[in-house]
């Protein structure tokens, strides 16, 4: 956290220098393995901004070497290779490789399998994608298994009909409840938290109550979870103010700001 707090600010208010030769300063007098992890990831970073992505593997690679039981360095080359490099099949080489690993250390997996299920999709190969969704609904997570949250996207992305409607419609029920809704079902509940909302401050409870009110009335299946969620993601993007902690909904309120 230390280098993280660091290069944010030297992003927020930046001299008039390049930072690649500082980083690369830093980490030359850096001993600390963490720290060294930190400063490889913003490097690669840098390098990815400038569309130097040959120097921004090599960083990754390093990062990977110093390191083999994290896989989140590949994890973050093959994203580029994909979305930026346009190397759908070197992306899937790459993120075998992390998925191995990540499945080995029990860490990252859901970030691993969710990334190979992009690139699946990138290859016109739903096969793939519909054994990533059964590994997905089959992972358990104790206190050391550090991963991201459920994501859905290359679910909504799959063309229709092409995977086990059971496979989709499991995963489907599995991000629901927590909370990661389908994109036009976010839109439509975050219209109704914003109508429900008033300038002055109001329960979270009341306002949770009149969305799922109006769920029901339009049949809308959707958790109290879920809703909440949403009330952060309003509230993280300046739609809604909030007092006190948001999920405890009886104690917490919101409201429009002035």
């Amino acid at each position: 956290m230390e280098i993280h707090d660091w290069h944010y600010e030297w992003m927020k208010d930046p001299p008039e220098m390049d930072i690649i030769p500082v980083l690369e300063d830093r980490m030359s007098r850096e001993t600390h393995p963490l720290r060294l992890h930190a400063l490889r990831f913003h490097l690669a970073s840098a390098y990815h901004v400038r569309g130097n992505y040959a120097a921004a593997e090599a960083t990754h690679l390093a990062d990977f070497e110093a390191d083999p039981d994290n896989p989140q360095p590949l994890i973050f080359l093959a994203s580029q290779k994909l979305n930026e490099e346009e190397q759908p099949e070197a992306a899937m080489r790459v993120i075998d490789r992390a998925v191995e690993v990540a499945l080995r250390v029990g860490m990252w997996r859901r970030h691993a399998l969710g990334e190979k299920a992009r690139v699946a999709l990138a290859l016109d190969r739903p096969a793939i994608v519909e054994d990533v969704l059964r590994q997905l609904l089959g992972l358990t997570f104790t206190r050391g298994n550090a991963d991201c949250g459920a994501e859905r996207d290359f679910l909504d992305r799959l063309p229709p009909g092409s995977i086990d409607p059971d496979v989709a419609r499991a995963y489907d029920d599995y991000c629901r409840e927590r909370g990661v809704l389908p994109d036009a079902l976010a839109q439509r509940i975050d219209e109704l938290i914003l109508a429900s909302a008033a300038p002055r401050w109001l329960k979270v409870a009341r306002v949770m109550g009149d969305v799922l009110n109006a769920c029901r009335r339009d049949q809308v299946d959707i958790s109290e979870y879920a809703i909440v969620k949403r009330v952060n993601y309003l509230v993280d993007h300046g739609k809604l103010q909030a007092q006190a902690n948001l999920y405890r909904p009886r104690y917490s309120e919101v409201r429009l700001p002035d």
